[in-house]
């Protein structure tokens, strides 16, 4: 991400260059860390040839009390609750631990080390990212790759998600993403109880067959293609949006009782230019998309350690289509239901809209 100044060796090309960097550190509530580097070049004629910027961040939320101040931070180091700290902290290595703690690689007693520089406390959490583009002005390329992750709370289980942001503006292609089908932005709440995931790209899709988010969800449909054909793994123009939402929630505290719920939903949309025929006429684009739902809730009993069902019910609903010619899709809906193991009673249903005819000539720009 940053040039390597030490061993920078000039080129005919670029008559001169200008490195610029700096870095901040700041502690407060929020400790974190800002380091960013400008780094520009000029052709022989004086021109400017190119331009690339490198940033990173890291935050640790919160830090503990005794890293809250600057002035008598030390002291307060040593005498901060002897008990907790006499494995982490002595009195004759306050500065080498407290430079540990702020670098990640203190000791936590036990063998065990903490790893994660400036945002790696697992007790707490951090948020960290980076961001890296490149502007060159001969070829008018312009590229851009940045990413940002965060753990909030021990373990990430009060929030927990990751995204990144990607583009690329050449001659001869261009592209924006918010995630991938392969790489969504995530995100984690209370430990699981609520999770996300989702993605947006226009310009150049990697492929232009994308994975489902949900790959339960995605087979419960007939009509799916799931041919893995070399023309469908080509790249492809378009555009490509997707979201999943799960959520789950469990009450086991009641004495003798359970409750168990469940959640799903989503939906996707995919357009793409190509070329292909159908009842010998030409069409340029062609456009898929699903939304779906499905709910599932589970109550019984419990005795000790053992559980026994005693109502079990899910229902699932969704709507799956493609367009414009032919125009095609496929409605489902289906729910199933037992009670104490002596009653079940499972029910479908399934409609096809339009003609389920291949199309010829099938081929991505």
């Amino acid at each position: 991400m940053f040039a390597n100044v030490a061993n920078y060796v000039p080129t005919d090309q670029v008559k001169f260059g200008i490195i610029l960097g700096a870095g901040m550190n700041f502690g407060n509530d929020a400790l974190a860390t800002v380091n960013a580097e400008l780094n520009m070049s000029f052709a022989s004629c004086g021109a400017l040839d190119r331009i690339t910027l490198g940033g990173e961040f890291t935050m640790i939320c919160p830090t503990p009390k005794f890293l809250t101040t600057v002035e008598g931070g030390l002291k307060q180091l040593n005498d901060y609750d002897k008990n907790m700290t006499s494995e982490l902290y002595s009195e004759n290595k306050v500065l080498s631990n407290l430079k540990g703690y702020l670098e990640g690689t203190d000791n936590l007693g036990g063998g065990e080390t903490r790893t994660g520089s400036m945002g790696g406390d697992a007790k707490n959490g951090t948020v960290f990212g980076w961001a890296c583009m490149e502007y060159n002005h001969t070829s008018k390329y312009f590229w851009l790759d940045s990413r940002i992750n965060a753990e909030i709370g021990k373990d990430g289980n009060l929030l927990k998600g990751r995204a990144s942001v990607n583009m690329l503006i050449d001659k001869d292609e261009w592209y924006f993403r918010i995630g991938t089908d392969t790489d969504p932005a995530t995100l984690t709440l209370l430990d699981g109880f609520a999770q996300a995931k989702t993605y947006f790209m226009t310009g150049v899709l990697p492929s232009a067959q994308l994975q489902p988010l949900s790959k339960d969800m995605n087979e419960r449909f007939t009509m799916v293609d799931r041919s893995s054909s070399t023309e469908s793994m080509k790249a492809a123009k378009g555009m490509a949006f997707a979201l999943n939402t799960k959520a789950h929630l469990k009450f086991d505290d009641f004495p003798l009782i359970f409750a168990e719920f469940g959640f799903e939903g989503g939906t996707d949309l995919l357009i793409r230019k190509c070329t292909y025929t159908y009842e010998d006429k030409e069409y340029k684009w062609r456009g898929s998309g699903s939304i779906y739902g499905y709910v599932a809730v589970d109550l019984g009993v419990k005795f000790f350690r053992h559980e026994w069902d005693v109502i079990e019910a899910n229902a699932f609903a969704g709507f799956m289509g493609e367009a414009p010619a032919p125009v095609k899709g496929e409605a489902l809906m289906s729910f199933y239901v037992k009670v104490a193991r002596i009653i079940k009673t499972t029910a479908k249903l399934r409609v096809k809209i339009g003609e389920d005819k291949k199309i010829e000539n099938l081929r991505y720009d």
